[in-house]
């Protein structure tokens, strides 16, 4: 084997490291005495690491560490409490927080106060569909590369796809989010053809018997709205799947999110969502009055500071 470092770091490249400059800030000029000190001085080394990285503390921890019960029973950060979303959003507003790029070539940026504002509002929705703390809330967005055409038009798939079925249910999830795989037609990450609505009702079903509880996602394409088939494409949707909703109702939800407005930065005016729920509210009284009076209805598409007090009134 070689003595002979695969990749040797330039002058330019440590004067930017961050590790380097939190070495150097506590006294330590070189790899060997940092390495000491991280092994020496656990206390003082991760109260110094703590502190260099600006972790925000809802109640400071008392100890460090506590290894009074042996080493492999160690417990760090005693007493402490911290929701680690504040220490992520603790930047100036100001800053890019981030940068995304669609597959079409779209890039959207968000400064941390936009992601703020937009961590905020999933937590209300989360606080509206009845999630309490304690509980647990998986997302999952599909790559279509990722499956076999096999799983996905098999009879028995589920709303969130056979092989993640045990991940879910170990995680103990209440309700479970599929963008572009149940309903919405023609967008997201996979495409269901002309079988759409009846898949859509197997997975419906299934989720309705196993658990977690079903969002199902309605909508239409660019090219349905401009045809003006916006209720008819998503009565279709709502109709498959309404038999299988009743027989729990207000176990499931239904979102009406509509493909043209998934990550465009298009959203629908709050005249045309409320058209649709008001279709959709219509077609589940038809199945039953307690289905139509308990089911949640929601609204899902480039919803932003700008339009989201229209569109949650």
């Amino acid at each position: 084997m070689s003595d002979v470092p695969a990749w040797q770091p330039t002058d330019a490249y440590l004067a930017r490291s961050r590790v380097r400059a939190f070495a150097e800030r506590n006294g330590h000029r070189d790899y060997a005495s940092f390495l000491r000190w991280s092994q020496a001085d656990l206390d003082g080394f991760w109260r110094a690491t703590e502190r260099d990285l600006g972790v925000v503390w809802s109640k400071h921890y008392s100890r460090v560490y506590d290894d009074s019960r042996g080493i492999p029973w160690t417990t760090w950060w005693t007493g402490g409490r911290m929701n680690y979303v504040a220490t992520a959003l603790r930047h100036q507003p100001w800053r890019i927080a981030v940068v995304a790029e669609s597959e079409e070539g779209t890039v959207r940026t968000l400064t941390f106060g936009q992601l703020r504002t937009e961590v905020a509002r999933a937590a209300a929705g989360l606080r509206a569909l009845g999630v309490a703390k304690g509980d647990r809330v998986a997302v999952l967005v599909y790559d279509k590369s990722l499956l076999d055409e096999e799983d996905i038009f098999a009879a028995n798939i589920l709303v969130y796809g056979k092989s993640h079925e045990p991940l879910v249910k170990k995680i103990g999830a209440r309700w479970f989010v599929t963008p572009g795989m149940i309903g919405c037609a023609g967008g997201g990450a996979v495409v269901l053809d002309d079988e759409t609505d009846e898949i859509v009702a197997q997975k419906t079903a299934r989720a309705m018997s196993t658990g977690p509880r079903p969002i199902v996602c309605v909508g239409e394409t660019l090219v349905e709205r401009e045809a003006g088939a916006t209720l008819e494409v998503v009565e279709r949707q709502v109709r498959a799947v309404v038999v299988e909703l009743a027989k729990q109702p207000g176990f499931g939800a239904i979102a009406y999110e509509p493909v043209w407005a998934i990550g465009t930065g298009k959203v629908a005016s709050p005249e045309d969502a409320e058209e649709v729920h008001a279709r959709i509210r219509a077609i589940l009284d038809e199945e039953g009055a307690e289905l139509g009076h308990v089911t949640r209805i929601l609204y899902g598409g480039s919803v932003k500071a700008d339009n989201a007090d229209a569109l949650l009134v």
